[in-house]
């Protein structure tokens, strides 16, 4: 009896998490291509756009405590490989804006970049085996809606079974949109289908996801309160067809942050995702830091994973916490937990973002044989002191399976004692192999940027 009363109150706590949706309609698309970009595209040096709602509200720390990183990796050579090869590296796009948030993907053939430009989005494509360019830089130009302005934070993707390429924007802080453009055909020059997706509030901060088995395109935003999620019809959208838009809250902010987000789980690679797998989201919880959610311990953090359940006979959906995964601890409280002036670097006073509100993008599912893996990332305050290294994670759980995941390996990389270690992408490769890229500053070292292989254990 006790152990059914355990059971009943745990599915209850996780329940009371879940959101309801709200259904916004339905977007049918016009047409857009990608043209050349005027020749001073990249001239502007403004800030271009308007990231991070919410940092400017003044939030309390819970405690002011930091404990020890058990899994803090202080020698760079550990569990490293020298295998991994550096192909080719060319100049890309989006020099002398701030920030460029760069993008990219990649098909059997090309590779795009995306990043921000005076005016949204712009984006070459290279040729993926020598990097040679293929286009010059190219904006995409919509047919049938001019007064939609697209103004930039673009992420690319490539839907693999359907061979078709999204690129996404989001629109004037006034029009509220997001913007989803979707190749015709498999050619990135192509004609597109351009949809308009109008949010109740500006998104920010918007990350993608594609969900075949759910035949969802999912983003995620940051528009003050807790993180919102969005779901399109992936089959509607491929087609041509009119797209219902769907739109569910997470389930409570983390107080402290005034940058609210959680990032889309998308899937890599050529097995697919087992069957009845739902879209799946994921954020950190330093429960030092922020006094609301549970689980709370004072040897561990945690990774929450949340899941999104869509009927689309009914255009409704929820969204619920299904997961605390147990991480060592963290430490999100790099020069407080909203300050945009955190990483130092030569030359001069002023610091850098350390971004330490996000489980960065993107969140890379892969599924092999015998095991489906997650790999995530995040900045931590490696000493207590502001200095930011990058906790990396792998979780696992068995192939066919659509079950709780576990910890398989993790670790924080901050070799020395100065370095800044920070904004880190990660992908996990068809052998296992981990792939980790690193942005690094300190007051004697120029701004750089490095990545740091893990070969399969």
């Amino acid at each position: 009896m006790k152990l059914s009363y355990f059971i009943g109150a745990f599915l209850i706590s996780l329940q009371l998490y879940a959101q309801e949706s709200t259904f916004y309609g339905y977007s049918s698309p016009t047409s857009a291509h990608l043209v050349p970009a005027p020749s001073d595209i990249d001239a502007k040096k403004d800030l271009v756009v308007p990231n991070f709602k919410g940092r400017e509200i003044p939030v309390q720390i819970g405690f002011n405590t930091h404990n020890p990183d058990w899994v803090w990796q202080q020698h760079q050579n550990a569990q490293k490989t020298t295998s991994a090869t550096l192909l080719w590296q060319v100049q890309g796009i989006g020099n002398g804006i701030s920030p460029p948030d760069p993008t990219g993907e990649v098909d059997s053939t090309v590779y795009i970049q995306g990043t921000n430009a005076g005016s949204g989005g712009s984006y070459k494509i290279f040729n993926k085996t020598t990097g040679a360019g293929i286009s010059s830089t190219l904006v995409m130009a919509t047919l049938g809606s001019p007064t939609v302005t697209g103004l930039g934070d673009p992420v690319i993707l490539y839907y693999k079974s359907a061979k078709r390429w999204i690129i996404t924007q989001f629109s004037t802080t006034a029009q509220k949109k997001l913007l989803v453009y979707v190749s015709q055909t498999s050619n990135p020059q192509g004609a597109y289908y351009f949809y308009q997706f109008t949010c109740p509030s500006f998104p920010d901060y918007p990350k993608w996801s594609i969900s075949e088995t759910s035949d969802a395109l999912l983003a995620t935003t940051n528009e003050g309160g807790p993180p919102r999620v969005y779901a399109m019809k992936l089959s509607a959208l491929v087609s041509g067809a009119t797209s219902p838009f769907i739109e569910v809250p997470i389930g409570y902010t983390l107080n402290g942050f005034g940058f609210q987000t959680i990032t889309p789980v998308d899937l890599e690679g050529d097995l697919p995702s087992p069957a009845g797998q739902k879209p799946l989201f994921v954020r950190h919880r330093d429960d030092e830091k922020h006094s609301n959610g549970s689980p709370d311990s004072p040897t561990n953090d945690w990774i929450e994973i949340w899941e999104m359940t869509i009927n689309w006979t009914n255009n409704t959906a929820t969204v619920s916490k299904i997961q605390d995964v147990a991480i060592a601890e963290i430490d999100s409280d790099l020069c407080g937990l909203t300050s945009f002036s955190c990483i130092a670097q030569p030359g001069t006073t002023v610091k850098l973002d350390p971004l330490r509100e996000a489980v960065m993008y993107k969140a890379p599912m892969r599924v092999f044989t015998d095991h489906q893996s997650m790999a995530l990332c995040l900045a931590t305050d490696v000493d207590g002191n502001n200095r930011a290294g990058v906790r990396w994670l792998e979780l696992r759980r068995p192939t066919g399976s659509t079950g709780s995941w576990t910890l398989y390996q993790e670790g924080t990389y901050a070799p020395g004692s100065t370095l800044n270690r920070w904004m880190p992408a990660i992908n996990i490769d068809k052998y296992g192999n981990i792939m980790l890229a690193y942005s690094t500053s300190a007051t004697l070292k120029r701004t750089s940027f490095h990545r740091f292989p893990r070969v399969k254990p």
